[in-house]
């Protein structure tokens, strides 16, 4: 498997869960409007020119990408932003407290010392910060290629996840990272930054968007009606137990991955 278009604009180029790159990838999302393109998220980065190649399987040349749209900075979302920055020339985009831990959070902050304590990351790996980045504000409103894209700001996975909804031709795609997920779930785990409270506050951000598509950092994607998916984790979180995501996602110890 290669990369592939998942609805006109939207496509797939990384993703250890399709073995599309390395297999401690999030899904990476390619947006193509008009003569712009931009990433959503940059993968771990042990298998950058993967994402790459993936690319160039969709007929994209990956030096048109302009921006790589950064949803949080732990590492399987952004640890592969400094090779991909470099490959394409690309504006980096983050809030702020996400581009703070990009450009030099330390391995607490970025949760990764206990990631790599319970097996996560291979012992050996190492984060790669990047300076270089483009802050922007919750609300606000971006275009690519003519189309509308909003910054939406929803901490409680991370010290500040970032979703993005993009609208095109009357449909509404929302890459929501790790902040919500098919189902109804939501992503809660016990590193600096993950925050019940928070996404008690802020998930209702997302309520009332009438969302056709959501394309999370991970599991499934849901192609039309994901408003409603959307809406029962606002109501779960309502309650006393949170609904959190079942973590099968993440990869198998080093040793069991090809090429750790």
């Amino acid at each position: 498997m290669s990369g592939t278009t998942l609805r006109p604009h939207v496509h797939l180029v990384g993703g250890g869960a399709f073995g599309i790159s390395s297999g401690y990838d999030c899904h990476v999302y390619l947006i193509s409007a008009g003569d712009e393109l931009a990433l959503v998220d940059a993968g771990v980065g042990l298998e950058s020119d993967r994402i790459l190649d993936n690319v160039r399987s969709l007929g994209f040349d990956p030096s048109r990408i302009g921006r790589i749209l950064l949803t949080h900075a732990h590492s399987d979302h952004a640890g592969g932003t400094a090779d991909l920055a470099r490959a394409t020339g690309a504006t980096v985009i983050a809030v702020e407290a996400e581009a703070h831990l990009l450009r030099e959070g330390d391995d607490h902050e970025l949760g990764l010392d206990a990631a790599r304590q319970d097996g996560t990351y291979p012992p050996d790996y190492r984060y790669t910060h990047w300076t270089e980045v483009t802050t922007v504000e919750g609300g606000r409103e971006l275009t690519i290629g003519g189309l509308p894209l909003r910054v939406i700001e929803v901490p409680g996975h991370s010290v500040s996840t970032t979703c993005y909804l993009l609208e095109a031709d009357g449909y509404r795609a929302l890459f929501g990272g790790d902040v919500v997920f098919a189902g109804g779930f939501v992503s809660l785990i016990n590193v600096p930054g993950s925050d019940p409270a928070a996404y008690r506050r802020d998930l209702p951000k997302l309520a009332g968007l009438g969302v056709d598509g959501l394309f999370p950092g991970h599991q499934l994607f849901v192609l039309e009606g994901a408003q409603r998916h959307i809406d029962l984790a606002i109501r779960r979180m309502e309650l006393s137990v949170v609904p959190n995501l079942n973590l099968s996602w993440l990869p198998p110890p080093p040793a069991a991955v090809k090429g750790a």
